[in-house]
């Protein structure tokens, strides 16, 4: 377990997913119009990241740096765990870029650590719309208080821990698993 508070591991992390959320409005037309991005994102982002690694590494008894392909998991699945783009108009979804940012966000978000290639700009969207659709499906029930408390303005930082099931840890292994492939596939 690394010894540095989850807080100030989040502190680090959150430019990354700022410049990433920041990236994603400039490059993909009508996403700043058809959602907001919370304002808050890239730090809890990071808290939920380093919650879920710390509480993965004691469910696999692991105690090794983690991998760029968890890094990439991990990243994807605190992302469609808080949903940070929000649709500008929730009762009148029109738009694949609306219904999609968080899970391209996701994607986006897992592919800083992919060094291999750009997942977004290898595959088009209808390849990759069959993880979008996997990962708006996602549940991670370790995060529920953390994405709560976050939701509602309450004190998430008090989080140091999440204790993760076996059933969170699997799914965990499985996003390691499809990023692995996603960037090993031939083209």
């Amino acid at each position: 377990m690394d010894p540095e508070p989850v807080r100030i591991r989040a502190l680090k992390r959150a430019p990354v997913f700022a410049d990433i959320a920041n990236w994603m409005q400039s490059k993909i037309p009508g996403l700043a119009d058809a959602t907001t991005f919370r304002a808050d994102a890239p730090v809890l982002l990071g808290h939920a990241y380093f919650l879920l690694n710390d509480s993965y590494k004691i469910r696999r008894n692991q105690i090794s740096n983690t991998d760029d392909y968890k890094k990439a998991a991990l990243s994807a699945l605190s992302v469609m765990a808080l949903r940070p783009f929000e649709p500008s108009e929730p009762d009148n979804l029109t738009s694949n870029v609306a219904y999609f940012a968080n899970p391209i966000y996701a994607i986006a978000s897992a592919n800083a650590w992919l060094s291999s290639r750009n997942l977004l700009e290898h595959y088009n969207f209808a390849y990759l719309r069959r993880f979008y659709l996997s990962l708006l499906r996602i549940r991670l029930g370790c995060l529920d208080d953390f994405v709560a408390r976050a939701s509602n303005g309450e004190d998430y930082a008090a989080i140091k821990m999440i204790e993760m099931s076996w059933h969170d840890a699997d799914v965990v292994e499985d996003w390691i698993h499809k990023f692995w492939l996603l960037s090993q596939r031939k083209l």
